[in-house]
């Protein structure tokens, strides 16, 4: 069986398929991180702590069940077995994998993981966090789209060391998108994906010049939100606040990752970090505003 060796998030990952949205592997890495492979799963875990609908969760084991799109088995920050579903096409493995499996097996890595997407502006990574529809994706897009690289969508693994600066790691170069924000960007349909489980995204391979491989300090970080009024309005977070929003958007229900150094690397980075409430009208197209208060913050660019 073919093997296929990409890189993500500082880590190699060896899948049975190719997955276009990641990059390859430098010819050095011959030993993945973490095994992608092909297989029988348990229907359901024997004993597990947390569940849901279309998920059980136990130390070192998730088990995610999508029926038609096949059930996913993430096992000790190593190893993911995939029982493939027949109507399962390959495209659909690979967003699985990529847009939940991955979170879920670097949490089990210890590794400290937003529901967040990441952007480079200069030398520094912004990150947004938010509940799904808030705008995460959008602004990236929109900011991409003023030329700086994107780091991370939906799934931005952060690095605090104890006595050091926290830093954003380089994901992968593809992101979902509302398909009539795609269409308001102008993006071709060369490089849209439809997401089949939700109709109203498409994903997008972004062009190896709009990504940037490399990790980058974290500037600020940002969570998006609606309010009833008609302007954006962008307020800074302090003490305790700072680090209940990053608990409330990290990947995972609790205890997926080891809760000591989840912690930690939150309150390092409550500590070290601006974090900020940006809320926007719940109607209308405010993004150009939107845009200008992260300019603001992170680069001093006047409103």
């Amino acid at each position: 069986m073919n093997r296929f060796l990409y890189r993500a998030c500082g880590l190699t990952l060896g899948l049975p398929l190719a997955c276009p949205a990641l990059l390859p592997a430098p010819a050095d890495k011959t030993i993945p991180d973490i095994d992608i492979v092909y297989g029988e799963t348990p229907r359901t875990l024997p004993a597990p702590l947390v569940q849901e609908r279309h998920w059980q969760f136990e130390p070192n084991r998730f088990l995610y069940r999508m029926g038609r799109y096949g059930r996913y088995l993430i096992e000790n920050g190593c190893r993911i077995t995939v029982t493939r579903h027949p109507e399962t096409a390959d495209a659909d493995v690979c967003f699985h994998l990529l847009y939940v499996c991955l979170a879920l097996v670097l949490q089990q890595r210890d590794l400290f993981v937003l529901h967040a997407n990441s952007v480079r502006l200069g030398e520094r990574a912004v990150t947004f966090a938010g509940r799904s529809g808030a705008g995460k994706s959008t602004l990236l897009a929109a900011l991409v789209g003023e030329g700086h690289p994107m780091l991370a969508d939906d799934v931005t693994v952060i690095d605090a060391p104890l006595a050091g600066t926290a830093m954003v790691r380089s994901g992968f170069p593809h992101y979902k998108l509302c398909r009539d924000a795609a269409e308001r960007f102008g993006a071709s349909e060369d490089v849209m994906t439809p997401v089949r489980w939700r109709r109203r995204k498409v994903g997008i391979q972004a062009d190896r010049a709009d990504f940037s491989d490399e990790a980058a300090p974290l500037a600020a970080l940002f969570l998006l939100d609606q309010h009833e009024e008609e302007g954006v309005l962008c307020k800074p977070l302090n003490g305790v606040e700072k680090f209940t929003a990053l608990r409330e958007h990290t990947y995972g229900p609790d205890g997926m990752g080891p809760l000591f150094s989840q912690s930690r690397v939150a309150m390092q980075v409550a500590a070290t970090v601006p974090i900020f409430r940006l809320l926007r009208p719940r109607t209308g197209w405010t993004l150009d505003r939107v845009v200008a208060q992260v300019k603001q913050q992170v680069m001093g660019v006047a409103v």
